[in-house]
């Protein structure tokens, strides 16, 4: 695959996943152009470039334990070679620009840790477990894609931190369940601190961190912890001010859940003292699919942005043009229609079993699978999904206003730093739908397949 930017006035380039047909996943069809008119088609789509919508940070998926000793330790060198480029190079593959750490085990890990699982202070704080091959796999994605961007997510404070929780398991270390003693949260803001600044040394900036991984949940067979609403205003104070002292510019991001708790982020951000220490509001899609609850929010606090952050894919949904359409329809154009400024997805990498993995088996499918025994890269549904977007969105592209009249099409559209337009086009239904595209006085007609995507770029 290899894609120019800034393509000439007039011709278009379109790239086509066929939901049904394994030969087109992200294939370059051939070039259409604009003409003058406003199309033959009865539905339509307008795009208008001279009103812009928020700015684009990334596209991607989180870098679990999992995910980096798939990719690092079980690929041989030309796979592992092969499968960086694909995923963060943007020419010959689909130029991943944002990826989200979990600060420490997550359920998708190899083993129970966090940077300091010793009491009663930092003092013994290393990332010596993220050397062995996260590190150097962000480094490796870095010399491929300069703009990559990392968050941070923690799923537990080291268990010594915290109070309802069973210390007396070697194995599991206080990681399931309870939440953060009262007496710790300086020291767990110094945690976050010393984290930021550790990676920073590996000259790894981390763009963003969470506060807690699905604050309002807590597992009984992997790492968590509850973190109600009164605990996030003032953990966030604390953490704040350590940012500040530190003169550290990461931003803090609040929630990392369902779009069901709504009244939850509207009870943080109500709450002056702490709302300027919060950057934005990061968002999971496990709940009923209601994005638009995002712009609800962006309504009342424009300026707190809005980060997609996670959903998994499970095997028990096992139909590519299925999986595509409700990808499109709820994240990658129903996230960023409603201001989101990255769409993120869980597991980079899993393996043949959905690992490895703390918890019981759970079903979960990465963007790629890694099969231990035959470890070769097969490229799954995300994959495409993600390229759709990611190969021709760069960071700092922002979304642009589009109109649709009767078109039963999910689409976005967006203006990157060059200049050049990108609208993404999803055919949810079982049915062909032939559309034409509008833009200032130009037009052009395509036909879509059903359950099938189509990204078309233009230059100004």
């Amino acid at each position: 695959m290899s894609f120019q930017m800034g393509a000439t006035r007039g011709r278009v380039q379109v790239w086509l996943t066929d939901g049904y047909d394994s030969q087109k996943r992200l294939v370059q069809e051939s070039d259409i152009r604009f003409r003058a008119g406003i199309g033959k088609r009865f539905k339509k789509i307008h795009v208008d470039a001279s009103v812009e919508y928020q700015e684009i940070l990334g596209f991607g998926a989180s870098l679990t334990d999992s995910s980096a000793y798939l990719i690092h330790e079980v690929l041989n060198d030309d796979n592992y070679s092969q499968l960086m480029q694909n995923l963060f190079n943007q020419t010959s593959g689909i130029g991943l620009s944002y990826i989200r750490l979990p600060m420490g085990s997550s359920d998708c890990a190899l083993t129970w840790y966090t940077y300091d699982d010793t009491a009663p202070d930092l003092a013994d704080f290393s990332i010596s477990h993220d050397e062995t091959y996260i590190i150097p796999l962000i480094l490796d994605a870095l010399a491929i894609n300069p703009d990559l961007k990392v968050m941070g997510s923690p799923f537990s404070a080291p268990g010594w931190m915290k109070v309802d929780n069973n210390l007396t398991d070697p194995t599991t270390k206080g990681l399931i369940g309870g939440r953060l003693n009262p007496s710790m949260y300086e020291i767990y803001a110094d945690y976050f601190v010393k984290f930021i600044q550790v990676y920073e040394s590996h000259d790894i900036d981390i763009d963003a961190v969470t506060l807690q991984n699905e604050p309002f949940h807590s597992p009984d067979d992997y790492p968590g912890m509850l973190m109600n609403v009164s605990e996030q205003i003032r953990f966030l104070n604390i953490l704040g001010s350590a940012f500040s002292d530190n003169d550290i510019s990461t931003k803090i991001l609040i929630l990392d859940h369902n779009w069901d708790l709504k009244d939850k982020v509207l009870s943080v951000l109500e709450n002056e003292t702490v709302r300027k220490y919060v950057s934005g509001v990061a968002w999971h899609g496990y709940s009923t699919p209601e994005p638009e609850i995002q712009t609800e929010i962006h309504r009342q606090y424009p300026e707190i942005d809005h980060y997609f952050t996670e959903v998994t894919g499970f095997n028990a949904a096992p139909y590519f043009h299925d999986n595509l359409a409700w990808l499109y329809e709820n994240i990658f154009v129903g996230t960023i229609e409603n201001w989101a400024k990255t769409a993120l997805l869980w597991n980079l990498a899993l393996d043949e079993n959905g690992g490895p993995i703390l918890r019981p088996y759970y079903d979960m499918r990465g963007v790629v699978t890694i099969n231990q025994s035959d470890p070769i890269p097969e490229y799954e549904v995300e994959y495409y999904a993600l390229g759709q977007m990611s190969k021709f969105i760069v960071p700092r592209a922002r979304r642009i206003k589009t109109n649709g009249f009767f078109t039963n099409l999910d689409f976005v559209a967006f203006i990157n730093p060059d200049g050049s337009q990108v609208l993404v086009v999803s055919n949810p239904t079982s049915e062909n739908i032939d559309f034409s595209v509008r833009c200032n006085f130009d037009c052009f007609d395509y036909s879509l397949k059903p359950k099938s995507v189509v990204t078309f770029i233009w230059g100004m």
